[in-house]
């Protein structure tokens, strides 16, 4: 039996025998109260008896006494005693209701009582009719006394018979009192007993009960241990009408929601993108005959058997999505019922961008590897055949060719082996305390030639201000900025760069005429191969590798980069770098030479 089953069984038993105790304590005080009350009636109908035979008896010496005086006196004192007799007759009859015997010997009674009255009324009227001698003639006869001891005999009998009823209920209310003293003392020890061993086996269950909960505790806490130290990994668990049960700190991580926020309160549609859970449904749908909807579109195959793995795309808290590969098992009872599911998702964000990065980098390099060496390929081919002798203008022209194609494979290469190091970090920054408008200078004088070719002005904007940086990877980076702004400005436009102090740093700006960037882009413009378009890397000549270089040389300085655009309105690129005089353990040039010395 369970606990509960035991803890019931015993408390019902002690209810039982508390109630039947109850009942027979109820029945012998109730039997006590009525035979109280019975004998209460008998002491009663003995006393109306014997104020019944006395009045009588008074009445007859009051008539007795105006029969021998003629004093009226005497006789309305017989009056008034014979008016109260019916009365009394009426009481005895109430009292006795409840006994046969009782109504009839009143039966006898009331006749005789009568009788009495009727005579004593013939000797009063003798008496006032022929004066004293009848009256005493009349009081000589023996009829009045044979009905005197009738009075008395049924008088007799009937309290004899209420002397029996009385002693019967003395009797049954001693025994109804001796059952009830000796019934609850033995009852309420056995229910005590009851009670007291229902207690020792709730005791001895509850404690193996405890013992139960506390490895089960201990199990939960190891589980859930388990589930939090798994912080990568997204395990959402839920019941079997898709109430999320278990919430890790995984999930919580991944998808900006608390657990308190969704355990018993949510169901894993929530952190779904809708469109994707729709597309999947109408999937489902046709081969099942019917709508499926809602949470049974993840738990809708793993219902058949198995499980269910596949991508879909997370929607957290505050709304970005993240692309997970999610697997959904059932979980079941000891019956092998359906009792909940279990959903672990791990992030495939960064797998997905690297698959991208890799088919972008083979179509990338496929271009900007085969197209230089098809023409250096060329080249050298008409070189092989003479061509050099018989037309060399043309093979000029094509050696011309060769050489901007190998110089642009040497960028391609460079800028490859740059990011690798950066990300490395095999490249070692050296800061150093510098004027921001010295590097601008140096920047701009380095891009001059290639923007005067593309009819572009480069303007400088600067103030006096110094910055602490590896002045060699800040010009890469400007210059790197400088250019994509060139490339993407049309003729007779303006490329503006500056830099400013702005509380502990110094912000540089790479300001373009351009057509811009589109909003949704400019985070992406600085992931690795990223192009706008295409036709970029053909028409620009750009590998899609220089903002992410800039990226990592302006992050490993402490700093920030972004850009600022709109399609149409010409594109800003900002970073920022720690101003000289925020950096304490900054030594001056001064200070240098000085050591030097």
């Amino acid at each position: 039996m369970s606990l509960s089953a035991k803890l019931n069984a015993g408390f019902a038993g002690a209810i039982v025998l508390s109630a039947f105790i109850g009942f027979v304590s109820y029945h012998s005080t109730a039997t006590s109260f009525e035979q109280a009350r019975g004998a209460r009636d008998s002491l009663q109908v003995l006393d109306q008896l014997q104020a019944l035979l006395a009045t009588v008896l008074e009445a007859e010496s009051a008539g007795r006494a105006f029969r021998l005086t003629g004093d009226e006196t005497f006789l309305d004192a017989c009056n008034r005693t014979v008016e109260a007799i019916p009365g009394q007759l009426t009481e005895l009859r109430r009292l006795t209701l409840d006994s046969t015997a009782q109504r009839a010997h009143l039966n006898d009674l009331e006749p005789a009582v009568a009788a009495k009255l009727a005579q004593l009324n013939r000797s009063i009227d003798q008496r006032r009719r022929h004066g004293f001698e009848p009256a005493v003639q009349h009081q000589l006869t023996q009829e009045g006394a044979a009905t005197q001891r009738l009075i008395r005999t049924i008088i007799h009998r009937m309290r004899s018979e209420e002397q029996r009823l009385l002693d019967e209920r003395a009797a049954s209310a001693e025994r109804a009192a001796r059952r009830a003293l000796t019934l609850i003392p033995a009852g309420s020890t056995v229910a005590l007993l009851m009670i007291t061993l229902a207690l020792l086996r709730i005791r001895h269950d509850l404690r193996e009960r405890q013992s139960a909960d506390r490895a089960l505790r201990e199990s939960e806490a190891s589980l859930q241990s388990v589930l939090n130290a798994a912080t990568e990994v997204s395990i959402v668990a839920t019941d079997s009408r898709g109430i999320i049960t278990v919430f890790n700190s995984g999930a919580e991580r991944m998808l900006g929601y608390s657990a308190e926020e969704m355990i018993g309160k949510r169901t894993p549609e929530i952190i779904h993108l809708p469109s994707e859970l729709e597309e999947r449904g109408r999937q489902l749908s046709a081969p099942a005959g019917r709508p499926i909807r809602g949470f049974e579109v993840f738990v809708y195959e793993a219902r058949q058997g198995g499980h269910d793995l596949r991508e879909w795309t997370y929607v957290r808290k505050d709304g970005r999505h993240v692309a997970v590969s999610l697997v959904v098992t059932t979980a079941r009872d000891a019956n092998g019922e359906i009792s909940g599911y279990l959903g672990i998702a791990i992030d495939i964000t960064e797998r997905r961008m690297v698959a991208k990065m890799k088919d972008e980098f083979i179509s990338m390099v496929s271009h900007e590897l085969r197209t230089p060496l098809a023409s250096i390929r060329g080249a050298l081919g008409l070189m092989a055949g003479g061509v050099m002798d018989k037309h060399p203008d043309k093979a000029r022209q094509m050696m011309a060719v060769a050489v901007s194609n190998t110089e642009r494979l040497g960028r391609l290469i460079d800028d490859i082996l740059e990011i690798e190091r950066l990300e490395s970090g095999s490249v070692v920054m050296t800061p150093q305390s510098r004027p921001a408008e010295d590097l601008l200078q140096q920047a701009v004088a380095t891009m001059r030639p290639m923007a005067d070719n593309a009819r572009v002005e480069l303007r400088i904007d600067g103030t006096a201000t110094q910055v602490y940086a590896d002045p060699d990877r800040v010009l890469h980076t400007l210059t790197n900025l400088i250019d994509n702004a060139i490339k993407f400005s049309p003729p007779n436009s303006t490329v503006t760069v500056a830099a400013q102090r702005q509380g502990s740093e110094i912000l540089f700006k790479v300001q373009d005429e351009g057509r811009g960037i589109p909003s949704d882009k400019l985070e992406a413009v600085f992931e690795r191969l990223a192009q706008l378009d295409s036709s970029d890397s053909r028409e620009k000549g750009g590998t899609g590798l220089g903002l992410p270089i800039c990226r990592m040389i302006v992050q490993q300085h402490g700093g920030r980069i972004w850009a600022e655009s709109g399609e149409g309105r010409g594109t800003t690129f900002f970073f920022t770098l720690p101003a000289a005089d925020e950096i304490p353990t900054a030594p001056s040039e001064e200070r240098k030479r000085h050591n030097a010395g």
